[in-house]
Formats: C-alpha cells, sequence, structure tokens
C-alpha cells in the first residue's frame, strides 16, 4: 500500500490537472512528448537506430496527421499548464475503442 506524507496529498490536490482535446496545432507538441516518453521507456532495451525508426514510424508529424485524419483522437494532460503527458483512442466500433 502506497504511504503518503500530509505534503504530498496537499501538492496532489493543489494542483491543477486539465486534460485536453489535441487539435491539429498540437502535432508538435504530442511528437515532442513522444519522443520523450518512447525515449525513456525503451532506451534501456532497444538501439538508439531502433527507437529512431518507430519514433519516424509512429510519432513524426506527418503519421500524427495521419492519426488524426485516421479517426485517432488524442488528448493531453497538462498540469498547473505545463504539458506532461497525452493519449490517444480511435473508435473501432459503437462499443470498442
Amino acid at each position: 500500500m502506497a504511504e503518503y506524507s500530509i505534503v504530498s496529498f496537499f501538492t496532489i490536490f493543489t494542483e491543477m490537472i486539465e486534460i485536453k482535446k489535441a487539435s491539429h496545432a498540437d502535432i508538435p507538441l504530442i511528437n515532442k512528448l513522444g519522443n520523450i516518453a518512447f525515449t525513456d521507456t525503451y532506451l534501456s532495451i532497444l538501439t538508439q537506430e531502433q527507437i529512431t525508426y518507430m519514433l519516424d514510424w509512429m510519432y513524426s508529424q506527418e503519421n500524427l496527421a495521419k492519426q488524426i485524419k485516421d479517426g485517432h483522437v488524442y488528448y493531453i494532460g497538462y498540469s498547473d499548464g505545463t504539458p506532461f503527458g497525452y493519449l490517444s483512442v480511435q473508435r473501432e466500433n459503437d462499443t470498442t475503442f
């Protein structure tokens, strides 16, 4: 079970967390966040060449624009106005994303 101090409890509840639907104007930000997250996550198990390939494949600005055109919806998380992450969903059918 996680333990929280009074300080961390108040820190959690004093931050303003927002999740906003991304637009085409946010593609450079999604690209930047994707590069940071993917590199930090996989650098210990993939080569830099593999990471570069995957980033170009999944997070290039051109591919992000195509994903949005094809129905992916991106959301960006902000903490006190600073972006900290993103997520993407795509409808598969009437009941599944």
